[in-house]
């Protein structure tokens, strides 16, 4: 985690704040996500959380809200351990029995007790070894206890990608015009988003300027393959997975859900390249086909992001426009952003300036970028 840890303490901030001052969309949103996840509010209480990486706290206070008989907060970065240090001093999570801190990486942690709920959002993706980490995590949770994770993949990414090759064409040798110049491009981007409650400047700092690794995905598969002995399936945000059987189907303990899980998240990754396609799409060697040439553009795209140079952007050319062919019938709002963007762009290389390129649809172009996934623990030998 490293990688991580070490660009937000020298950001100064986890660039991860929300937005909570707007009366209770915050617990709304919240609740929300919780429900989708199988996690009802009365479940929380009187129950023990782990949470991995809380960042500003600002989720947590939702969760402390629903009255823990012990809420434990585990933060890599010294910046975020020192806000929520801070924040537990001024009495944000009283709602708690008992709030714990610890100043840790997930490797280093160790801990005799097993929780109710152990949370890890927007951890796993960009990690060097996410599956040891997510196994290693999971041995906290209690039989019959809820594991919360996050997931991301170079589809649902594709959006975010493609903004993050734009960097070279801000020009300023000053940081703070730059993140300036940042915030005032993609802040239009991110009104897009109808209820956006993140901060443009975390945003920018997260997506843009943090130097991603070789590797920043880890999906829904491989998150369910690496606890498929010891869990099961509980719910997801979004909700993609479908389930038809009849309850007496169902066999205790088995991992047939995660095998399902799996089976129906491969045929409809290609739904999580934009938010915006009104229809969806079960195909699973499509969804395939798209993830392989993602894949290879999220690789190239680490040298157009720190340069301008035309060149480099040849490569990324053909292969957007390879994806627009495959999905110009199913997915014709995504294709036409993505026109956009190589039409804009091809502006920039010519010497127009960012500030006065028009880059039409692809400004609404946003993938469902994180996937949130519970799993149950049922394995009572653990």
């Amino acid at each position: 985690m490293g990688n991580f840890v070490s660009f937000y303490n020298s950001f100064g901030s986890v660039p991860v704040r929300q937005e909570v001052k707007k009366g209770n969309e915050h617990f709304n949103r919240r609740r929300g996500l919780y429900l989708q996840l199988g996690i009802p509010p009365a479940m929380v209480e009187n129950c023990s959380v782990l949470e991995f990486g809380p960042g500003s706290g600002d989720n947590a206070l939702y969760t402390a809200s629903l009255k823990p008989k012990l809420y434990k907060l585990v933060e890599g970065s010294t910046v975020g351990f020192k806000y929520l240090e801070s924040r537990i001093n001024d009495g944000d999570f009283n709602c708690a029995s008992s709030i714990e801190l610890e100043q840790c990486l997930i490797e280093d942690y160790k801990d005799n007790r097993v929780y109710d709920l152990v949370l890890a959002e927007g951890l796993l993706p960009g990690q060097d070894n996410p599956s040891k980490l997510l196994h290693k995590m999971s041995k906290y949770v209690r039989p019959g206890g809820v594991l919360v994770v996050t997931t991301a993949t170079y589809v649902s990414l594709l959006a975010d990608v493609m903004r993050r090759m734009l960097f070279p064409f801000f020009e300023s040798d000053d940081s703070e015009q730059k993140m300036a110049k940042l915030c005032q491009f993609f802040g239009p981007h991110l009104a897009h988003l109808k209820f956006v409650s993140r901060m443009t400047e975390d945003w920018v700092a997260d997506v843009i300027l943090h130097p991603w690794g070789r590797n920043y995905q880890f999906s829904v598969e491989e998150a369910a393959t690496t606890l498929q002995d010891n869990f099961e399936y509980l719910g997801a945000s979004p909700t993609f997975k479908q389930d038809w059987r009849w309850y007496k189907e169902l066999i205790e303990n088995n991992n047939g859900s995660l095998s399902d899980l799996i089976t129906q998240y491969k045929s409809l990754e290609i739904n999580f390249l934009n938010k915006n396609e009104p229809s969806h799409v079960s195909d699973a060697q499509m969804s395939a086909s798209i993830k392989a040439k993602v894949e290879v553009l999220y690789n190239n795209h680490h040298s157009v992001w720190g340069s301008a140079d035309e060149q480099l952007w040849i490569g990324v050319f053909n292969l957007l426009s390879d994806i627009c062919a495959e999905i110009n019938d199913s997915q014709p709002i995504t294709s036409q952003a993505i026109t956009d963007y190589v039409t804009a762009v091809k502006k920039l290389l010519d010497g127009s300036s960012i500030e006065e390129v028009d880059f039409a649809s692809f400004a609404g172009f946003w993938g469902r970028s994180q996937q949130y996934v519970s799993f149950v623990c049922v394995d009572e030998n653990q």
